[in-house]
């Protein structure tokens, strides 16, 4: 019982760093505090994360396509809890 409740704790402690992680980048993309994320923040995340990575950034039809399917409440903003989805 003790090593499932240890296992638990763990489990339950790098998911709150995962979140915060991700909160933090978040934040990041946020550039002008409004606690949502517009399009050109996404845009410029996705620009951002294909230079890390070497490769071309999507288009913008395929950019608007994953922005519609994050903006999860039809808003035109995507919200952290639709984000860290």
């Amino acid at each position: 019982m003790e090593a499932a409740r240890e296992a638990a704790e763990k489990a339950a402690e790098e998911e709150a760093r995962e979140l915060a992680m991700l909160q933090e980048q978040f934040s990041k993309v946020d550039v002008d505090d409004s606690g949502t994320l517009d399009f050109t923040e996404v845009s410029q995340l996705a620009e951002a994360v294909a230079e890390q990575q070497g490769t071309n950034a999507p288009n913008r039809q395929a950019l608007e396509q994953a922005f519609r399917i994050m903006d999860v409440d039809g808003s035109g903003e995507v919200e952290f809890s639709e984000f860290r989805v």
